[in-house]
């Protein structure tokens, strides 16, 4: 997910997979599809590069459906790579829109290093950059499980209430 974080309109790249963060990965100016392209095939591949192989060949890919993510040469791209695994707006497994209180990177992620890269304000770009990736470092293995624990009750309650608005519930 690629979000602004600072009057510097700096753009971060997170993903969390089983226990770990993925990233960050920073990116400056406008997203656009090829710009994304890019991401996805030069430099996510390195930042994947320890993870077990069979988790590689077995993870869905989840993305958000800001309009680089469905851009044609991006759709592509996640089909020949991920095959049926990945889920997006237009992905082959679709992921609804507008839906934060599914995403744990919205729900958790972007939240909780805005609290702790703003505590103490950054006094540039540069700086900005580093405490968002010292941020990252921080998070505990209790902190992710404790937010994919919280995507399995989210999704639950999803369900119960028949794909139906459910933040009510949720709180």
């Amino acid at each position: 997910c690629w979000v602004c974080l600072g009057v510097w309109g700096t753009n971060v790249w997170c993903g969390i997979l089983g226990d770990s963060i993925i990233g960050p990965y920073f990116y400056d100016g406008t997203l656009n599809g090829r710009r994304y392209l890019d991401f996805l095939s030069n430099h996510l591949p390195p930042m994947l590069e320890n993870v077990p192989l069979n988790i590689r060949e077995n993870l869905f890919f989840q993305q958000d459906g800001a309009p680089a993510h469905n851009a044609i040469v991006v759709r592509q791209y996640l089909n020949d790579t991920f095959g049926n695994n990945w889920m997006g707006t237009n992905g082959p497994i679709a992921w609804p829109a507008r839906s934060p209180d599914l995403t744990p990177l919205d729900f958790f992620l972007w939240g909780h290093l805005k609290t702790v890269v703003y505590a103490d304000l950054p006094i540039n770009l540069q700086h900005l950059k580093q405490k968002i990736t010292e941020a990252c470092s921080k998070l505990t293995k209790e902190q992710i499980t404790a937010t994919q624990d919280e995507v399995k009750r989210r999704l639950q309650s999803c369900l119960l209430n028949n794909g139906e608005n459910f933040e009510q519930f949720i709180r």
